[in-house]
């Protein structure tokens, strides 16, 4: 087993334990995550949402704050994060300002605007 693995299994075994102590924690902290990323005006580490749901939100603070790993793999897939690609120094002092991922609000389209893929021309048909 490789290093990104163990970190994988340590990671989720955080979050099932964050869910035993809050029903539904994973759901009620991306509900968060989808209402306070459109209201960043620069791009943001994961730390900055955590510091958050630190002073606002006491409730969702999960027992290991290796449970905060899945939020930024999940806010990707859900399409509610886009990774910048950029890195930056970490504020919290647990992480000794190593490097962290920086991030901005996905663009969410309205499906009344969003682009159309043309269909097959009927004039070939």
């Amino acid at each position: 087993m490789n290093g990104q693995q163990l970190a994988d299994i340590g990671i989720e075994t955080a979050r099932q334990h964050a869910e035993a102590v809050t029903t539904s924690w994973t759901e009620l902290v991306m509900a968060r995550l989808e209402a306070w990323a459109p209201r960043q005006r620069e791009p943001f580490a994961l730390e900055d949402f955590r510091f958050h749901i630190e002073r606002h939100f006491e409730e969702l603070i999960p027992p290991s704050p290796n449970a905060w790993g899945v939020i930024g793999r999940l806010g990707v897939s859900r399409g509610i994060l886009k990774p910048t690609r950029e890195y930056r120094s970490a504020r919290s002092p647990g992480t000794h300002g190593h490097p962290v991922p920086t991030y901005t609000a996905a663009q969410k389209q309205n499906p009344a605007t969003a682009p159309t893929v043309p269909g097959p021309s009927s004039a070939h048909a």
